[in-house]
């Protein structure tokens, strides 16, 4: 997605890079980075990783039954190195989980 939005081949270098920035300067890529997760850039500058964390952990959930172990690994989970990481982490599952139910659906139709 970040591809798309920079209009070229984005490494896993450069992301590990920004991971591990305190700040981007560069306020075109924030900008970008902003609309892919749905968010102002201002939200992103002003961004509490530990509070993050534990909303995240303490409201995560796949409103899937049948995988509750899954959501019960992510709020047991102790550490994590990089709370963006975990962000991405989620968002990815989260997009597969609804490809996944879109071509269930698309299947079903036919």
């Amino acid at each position: 997605m970040l591809e798309e939005k920079m209009g070229r081949t984005v490494s896993q270098q450069l992301i590990s890079d920004i991971e591990d920035r305190e700040t981007v300067e560069d306020e075109e890529l924030l900008k970008k980075i902003a609309e892919i997760l749905e968010v102002t850039p201002e939200a992103l500058r002003n961004l509490d990783f530990d509070a993050a964390i534990n909303i995240i952990g303490n409201t995560f959930t796949n409103n899937d039954y049948s995988y509750q172990q899954f959501a019960t690994h992510i709020h047991n989970e102790q550490t994590h190195n990089n709370p963006l990481d975990k962000l991405i982490e989620l968002f990815e599952k989260e997009k597969a989980e609804l490809k996944a139910e879109i071509e269930r659906l698309k299947k079903k139709r036919k």
